[in-house]
C-alpha cells in the first residue's frame, strides 16, 4: 500500500502525512472477500503552494485497479488545512480516519490529532452527523426497496450503535471501529433484546451475503425502526469554540511536514 501511496505523492508533488483505512467494511470488521480498499489521507503541499496567489487542490482521489491481491484500491486524501477545518467542525469522515485501526503512514501526527478531536469534538453535533447517515441509507437504499443490498444495514446500524454507545458514555472516547466489538460493548450496557443482539450477529456473521441483494429481513427491519426513534439526538449543543486549537496544530504539521 505504501508503494501506491508513493506513487501519488510524486505525481500530485505532495506529502502524505497520515494514511489508513477510511470508514469501510475493512474497519468494521465486515470485510468479505471482494471487499476492496479504501484508503484516506491527510496531506501537504509544497512550501510553495501555501504562498502566492495561485490556489492549490485541497482534495484528490486516485483508483488502482487489481492492485493488491486482485482487488481494487481507492485512496483519496485532504489537504492539511481542509482536514482540519473539517475537523474542527466535527466531519465524521476525516475524523474516521483518526479512529481507524489500520494506519499505514503517520502514526505520530494521527495520534496528535485524535488527541485534538477527543477533547474537542463537539460529540451532540456529531451524532446528528451519525443520525443523519443512517437515516438517509435507510430511506434511500432499505425503506423502499424489496431486495436491498445487506451491506445496507451495517451502514445504517454502525452510526446508530455509535450513538447508543455514545450516549451511554458521554464525551469518555469514541466508539470501537469494528462493529462486533461495538455491539459486545453496547449489549452490555443494556438496552437491546437477545433477540436483537442475535439478529446483528447473524448480519455480521454471513460476510458472503453482504454484497447481495436479498429479501428484506422483518428483525432487521423492526430493530432500524426502533433504533432510529430511540436514537434520534435530542437538540444541540453550542460548539465549544476550538479553532485556535486546531490552527496552531495545523501550522505546525505544515512547518514540520511541508516539502521543498
Amino acid at each position: 500500500m505504501c508503494e501506491l501511496i508513493a506513487e501519488i505523492e510524486a505525481s500530485e508533488k505532495i506529502r502524505v502525512v497520515i494514511a489508513g483505512i477510511g470508514i469501510s467494511s475493512r474497519t468494521m470488521g465486515t470485510a468479505h472477500a471482494a471487499s476492496d480498499y479504501d484508503i484516506k489521507c491527510i496531506f501537504v503541499q509544497p512550501r510553495s503552494s501555501y504562498f502566492g496567489l495561485k490556489s492549490s487542490a485541497t482534495t484528490f482521489k486516485h483508483h488502482f485497479a487489481a492492485a493488491v491481491g486482485g482487488l481494487d484500491v481507492e485512496i483519496s486524501g485532504w489537504e492539511a488545512r481542509h482536514a482540519l477545518q473539517l475537523l474542527s467542525e466535527d466531519n465524521p469522515t476525516v475524523l474516521g480516519l483518526l479512529l481507524s485501526p489500520v494506519i499505514y503512514i503517520g502514526e505520530e501526527w494521527r495520534s496528535r490529532l485524535r488527541e485534538v478531536a477527543e477533547k474537542t469534538c463537539n460529540r451532540q453535533r456529531l451524532m446528528h452527523h451519525w443520525y443523519n447517515h443512517a437515516r438517509r441509507n435507510y430511506q434511500s437504499y432499505i425503506l423502499n426497496s424489496d431486495t436491498p443490498l445487506r451491506k445496507r444495514y451495517v451502514h445504517v446500524l454502525r452510526p446508530l450503535l455509535s450513538i447508543a454507545w455514545q450516549n451511554k458514555h458521554g464525551t469518555a472516547s469514541f466508539p470501537p471501529a469494528t462493529i462486533p466489538e461495538l455491539l459486545e460493548q453496547v449489549e452490555a450496557l443494556g438496552g437491546f433484546s437477545a433477540e436483537e443482539v442475535a439478529t446483528v450477529k447473524t448480519l455480521i456473521e454471513r460476510l458472503e451475503e453482504l454484497p447481495e441483494a436479498l429479501p428484506r429481513e422483518p428483525s432487521l427491519d423492526a430493530l432500524l425502526a426502533r433504533l432510529l426513534e430511540s436514537e434520534r439526538p435530542v437538540g444541540t449543543k453550542p460548539p465549544v469554540p476550538t479553532s485556535d486549537v486546531w490552527h496552531n496544530l495545523c501550522v505546525e504539521l505544515i512547518n514540520a511536514e511541508a516539502p521543498w
